[in-house]
């Protein structure tokens, strides 16, 4: 800047047009990045229609902050990626975040005759080596290939800053607060959901909350093979069962779909053969000299229903009298089986194709889209209406109330979807889609709210609220 005397600087402050005071500090740098958005909007806004939020949308694709790591330049990664397993068709530099068109080709070889990759996972680490060796020095492990499956039809790939992508998957509350508060929030609940005796054997909730325990200690183990980080898991309470299960949020993208799958795959089953054990254990212990805890039969569907009332037979006779804080209704049954029936009853509900539920993330194994985005959710809906509305399970539809609330609004901003690597490579092996039928079966198999004993045999079911 010149002024009327000839003085130079080369330091100028920003003001307010109506008052003529200068700008803090946090409102320039606000003007500043709303700036470069408005300069930077049209590209961005047409990449981010191609991506279809199968990223996060970032400030790095607006070239925001200003002082960020930067990419290498245009021409330098084009160069990089010849020969490369992903062929570039066109390329666009959005200021921190590159992303070219084009497309997969697993046949590329090295010189030598040997391929560069034959899986979508390895042509993007090979692509991002290549963009390494172009960045600025020390830039090796900062930077992150994502495979899109464009909204045009065509692949993009993405590359950008992974320390941003991190400090957004990152949650934006203390993950150890939110873990003790969850954890002490469902062991009450747990427990008081099916009392006790005083002194009586195993605590109830206990039993509950180490199905859950299982199934995230073997949702962790998966994912630590595939290099996925993720957070503290959180439990979500339920007023009748103790705890819906657990949800946990990746702090780091996850490879692919087939990864996403083996993830909640590994927690239901974990799960479900907890839950399995445990009703088992319910089932062949003689009642004689084992503890009883009451529980109201009407809070679980049919199957489960009939497990409780056999048990309740057996039991009836050892434990005649229900303690005072034993629900109306409530029968004497085996602890180990009423904490399994809980656990089944949650990891069904899990299991159900709806939403973020880690059904959702198994039945994206199926490949017929009717199937999988129709039919299964329909089914799921009407099961679990009917099986609300049925006469003998009372307490059935508050549950599902609440299981609805909490995986509509709490779980989203707790666990928020999965970010893939690759996004174009589709799940399209036997072995996960016969695994995604029957676990999806036996999950609407739980939540059937008729006797199937009745349906398939002739012959009274045990249910004594049926007959």
């Amino acid at each position: 800047l010149e002024a009327t005397d000839g003085a130079v600087t080369n330091a100028f402050e920003v003001c307010d047009a109506r008052t003529g005071e200068t700008l803090s500090p946090e409102d320039a740098k606000r003007l500043e990045k709303a700036l470069v958005q408005a300069l930077r909007a049209p590209a961005a806004r047409a990449v981010l229609f191609e991506v279809d939020d199968q990223l996060p949308r970032l400030d790095a694709f607006f070239g925001l902050p200003a002082g960020g790591s930067r990419p290498p330049s245009l021409p330098a990664a084009r160069g990089a990626l010849l020969g490369s397993p992903f062929r570039v068709f066109e390329a666009r530099d959005l200021g921190r975040v590159l992303v070219f068109r084009g497309e997969l080709d697993l046949e590329q070889s090295e010189e030598d005759g040997t391929s560069l990759a034959s899986t979508a996972s390895e042509a993007l680490d090979c692509c991002r080596q290549r963009l390494e060796k172009v960045s600025a020095p020390g830039a090796v492990g900062r930077w992150e290939c994502f495979l899109i499956d464009g909204a045009s039809g065509q692949n993009l790939l993405v590359l950008l800053p992974l320390e941003d992508l991190e400090e957004v998957l990152a949650p934006p509350f203390d993950q150890i607060v939110a873990f003790f508060f969850c954890l002490g929030a469902a062991a009450l609940i747990a427990q008081a959901s099916a009392p006790t005796n005083f002194g009586s054997g195993p605590a109830v909730g206990a039993l509950i909350l180490s199905i859950f325990g299982a199934g995230e200690l073997n949702r962790r183990a998966v994912a630590s093979s595939y290099g996925v980080r993720f957070g503290l898991p959180l439990l979500l309470p339920s007023p009748a069962l103790g705890t819906f299960g657990a949800c946990s949020r990746a702090l780091t993208p996850v490879p692919d779909a087939a990864a996403r799958f083996d993830i909640a795959l590994s927690a239901l089953v974990a799960a479900l053969l907890a839950s399995l054990i445990l009703i088992l254990v319910g089932v062949l212990t003689p009642p004689e000299g084992r503890e009883c805890a009451w529980v109201n039969p009407g809070i679980f569907p049919n199957l489960l229903q009939q497990l409780v009332y056999s048990s309740a037979e057996s039991h009836g006779a050892f434990c005649p009298t229900p303690p005072d804080a034993a629900a109306r209704g409530a029968v004497p049954v085996d602890p180990a089986l009423v904490a399994g029936c809980f656990g089944a009853l949650a990891t069904a509900l899990n299991a159900l194709p709806l939403g973020r539920l880690d059904g959702a993330s198994i039945a994206a194994a199926i490949p017929w889209a009717s199937i999988r985005e129709n039919f299964l959710p329909g089914t799921a809906l009407v099961i679990l209406g009917s099986a609300t509305l049925s006469s003998d399970a009372d307490g059935l539809f508050p549950l599902v109330l609440v299981f609805a609330f909490v995986n509509l609004f709490i779980r989203p901003q707790l666990s928020p979807e999965l970010v893939l690597r690759d996004n174009v490579t589709k799940l399209e092996d036997v072995p996960r889609l016969l695994a995604s039928l029957v676990l999806t079966c036996v999950a609407l198999t739980l939540l059937l709210p008729i006797d199937l004993s009745s349906v398939l045999f002739s012959g009274s079911t045990l249910s004594p609220a049926l007959q």
